[in-house]
């Protein structure tokens, strides 16, 4: 029953957001605005664009861009910690490569403090790495448009990429 339902909201999403593919630069016109309320809405349609069109993966900058907003989210949501929990290792250490080579040190320091292996680590580690997140929720929680403005300028970079979708 569970995949049905996943069945059923990826097609409802995809069934949505084909809409949106003839007009996807709509999209990247509210990423240029003044109203950060515009701005989120954008990001996350062009989020929701990718997603509908399985191209979450399609490049180092479409998975940094995906993990970022996913990090951000899961902190605002639940604690970041339920990110770095399920996110898969080998997308986190795109996503922190990718920063590093951008040279984006303060994102980088603070989303590469929080990258452990969950899978292989004793209860003890978990409780201290949940507890060493809130460091990371306050940073996120302090610096929202920071991060906010890297995704919308990450997108501008990807824009060539995903217009040709």
């Amino acid at each position: 029953m569970k995949s049905n339902t996943k069945l059923i909201t990826d097609h409802n999403i995809k069934t949505s957001f084909n809409k949106l593919n003839y007009n996807i630069k709509t999209s990247f016109n509210k990423l240029n605005s003044n109203d950060n309320d515009l701005i989120y809405d954008g990001i996350f349609e062009i989020s929701l664009y990718l997603y509908a069109n399985n191209k979450l993966n399609m490049s180092v900058g479409t998975i940094t861009f995906n993990e970022l907003l996913n990090w951000q989210s899961s902190s605002a949501r639940s604690g970041v910690w339920t990110y770095y929990e399920v996110a898969k290792m080998e997308n986190m250490i795109i996503t922190k490569n990718y920063l590093k080579d951008n040279k984006n040190v303060d994102i980088y320091d603070i989303y590469s403090y929080g990258i452990h292996d969950y899978n292989n680590a004793s209860d003890n580690d978990i409780n201290k790495w949940v507890d060493e997140s809130d460091i990371i929720d306050d940073w996120l929680n302090r610096n929202e448009i920071l991060v906010m403005n890297y995704l919308k300028n990450l997108l501008f970079i990807l824009e060539k990429e995903i217009l040709n979708i």
